[in-house]
């Protein structure tokens, strides 16, 4: 087990931020079979356009004004990374909590420190005139207008996990989050903007195809029962042949060693 998931981390932290080449759906497989847990940080794709949720430091140059967020197609951007976090006023869960499918919850920006967000019906995207989607908050503090209901679809299992197709509803608007291929940045309706290529990603009343996403890859958390294994198969590995074989130091009391990267 202690040598499964330093495998795992040697390989996949190349992997997740392009240092070589991986089987795409050998890394599917695992991400599908990983419980997605809080303190977890995820790539999300919509399942219609792959396209990745992602952000950045700019800000809607209508509507709120909060910083935007959109849909593209390209991977490994630090920029479209989200940690999963309990809902607002909500006391943190231990590292390692599984996250409950119709569970509330809120996804941090990574990079900006900024909660996924919509304000309300009277702010519209700029193309498709849809409810507005931004982030908002600083330091990951925001309100209730963060928080959005984990809605799984088609899961076997109550909990939330790397192969689930899930929509994400708004708990204050009742709206899901959504993109669509035709809500496209281009010259003609942004002239000069930085976001050219991108999508608009915005709130719709309706959930249909285009409110549905999937994890892409990310880093994940042992489960606190994966975790209490790692930390019975450390004691019992202690041995010198041992400690030469991996040649490195891997703390078990840190969690943040345990994580999965994909």
């Amino acid at each position: 087990q202690m040598k499964k998931v330093l495998l795992i981390l040697g390989i996949l932290a190349f992997q997740a931020f392009g240092g070589m080449d991986y089987d795409e759906k050998e890394v599917k497989d695992m991400i599908g079979q990983r419980f997605v847990t809080f303190g977890s940080t995820i790539r999300l794709k919509h399942i219609a356009s792959r396209y990745k949720m992602h952000s950045h430091d700019l800000k809607w140059g209508s509507g709120s004004h909060q910083q935007s967020v959109t849909a593209v197609g390209f991977s490994n951007d630090p920029n479209s990374l989200w940690l999963i976090k309990e809902a607002h006023g909500d006391k943190p869960s231990p590292t390692g909590t599984k996250v409950l499918c119709g569970s509330t919850i809120r996804l941090e920006h990574m990079a900006t420190k900024r909660n996924l967000h919509t304000e309300g019906h009277q702010y519209k995207g700029p193309i498709s005139g849809n409810q507005e989607l931004s982030c908002f908050g600083e330091n990951g503090n925001g309100n209730e207008k963060d928080d959005w209901i984990l809605e799984c679809e088609g899961q076997p299992t109550p909990f939330f996990k790397g192969s689930t197709m899930f929509a994400l509803k708004n708990k204050v608007s009742g709206v899901f989050a959504v993109t669509n291929q035709g809500h496209t940045f281009n010259q003609a309706n942004c002239r000069g903007c930085p976001i050219q290529g991108q999508r608009e990603s915005s709130c719709q009343v309706q959930r249909n195809r285009n409110s549905l996403w999937e994890v892409e890859g990310g880093i994940f958390f042992p489960t606190i029962e994966e975790a209490e294994d790692i930390e019975d198969d450390s004691t019992s590995t202690t041995t010198e042949e041992t400690k030469d074989e991996w040649d490195f130091d891997f703390d078990f009391d840190d969690q943040s060693q345990n994580s999965s990267v994909y």
